[in-house]
């Protein structure tokens, strides 16, 4: 078995290109959690053999495999994941691209959404605003709805409608509560965000009268 030699090369990765990180959310992503084990499906069939290749500098680049990742089938499993490991991986069936995903790490350290989003809400309006005021995030996205905090594919992901002076995000929420009738259900906010190929993924409660 071959070693995984990429890996080297992907530690240049990360502090070169991943400064910048992603600026948005894939469609396809999977987020990896500690020390547990992974496996990346290939979003497409194919009736011939696939290989997987991973970007390297805006390259993408044939997968050496050893060091605990192992291709089963269409699937590329993981025993663990570290940093060089994250970014885009791609399935290929010859010359022709199948799909795409990116593995991501879970933040370690969460992180109370009060700290990082301020909400305020505008009397008998439908709407309210969210600022998400730390920089250091690349890509945010809220939704609101327990569909949302329980990652169903149903959330009505909000993209952020401005971007902040100082490099935060600004979000424009609707809600479906009546403002004549008396507060008895509380809002769900979850926030996603993405900073250097870390994922943080956070929910916060609370009553519309309260912001």
């Amino acid at each position: 078995m071959r070693t995984l030699s990429l890996w080297i090369s992907g530690l240049l990765l990360i502090s070169l290109s991943g400064a910048d990180g992603l600026t948005y959310f894939p469609d396809n992503l999977v987020v990896a959690k500690g020390e547990d084990s992974v496996t990346l499906t290939c979003g497409v069939k194919s009736g011939g053999p696939v290989t997987w290749k991973f970007e390297v500098n805006g390259k993408e680049e044939d997968l050496d495999f050893g060091n605990g990742v192992q291709q089963m089938g269409q699937s590329l499993a993981f025993s663990e994941v570290d940093h060089p490991m994250l970014g885009e991986y791609s399935c290929w069936n010859g010359s022709v691209k199948l799909s795409s995903v990116y593995l991501l790490l879970d933040a370690e350290e969460k992180e109370d959404l009060n700290s990082l989003i301020s909400c305020q809400a505008k009397s008998y309006d439908c709407t309210f605003s969210c600022n998400w005021t730390h920089s250091e995030y690349t890509a945010v996205r809220l939704g609101l709805g327990q569909n949302c905090s329980t990652g169903e594919k149903s959330c009505p992901w909000v993209s952020s409608s401005d971007k902040l002076q100082d490099g935060g995000f600004q979000f424009e929420l609707s809600h479906t509560l009546s403002p004549y009738a008396e507060e008895s259900t509380m809002l769900e906010v979850t926030a996603e965000a993405i900073n250097n190929y870390s994922f943080l993924k956070t929910t916060r409660r609370f009553y519309l009268r309260d912001i």
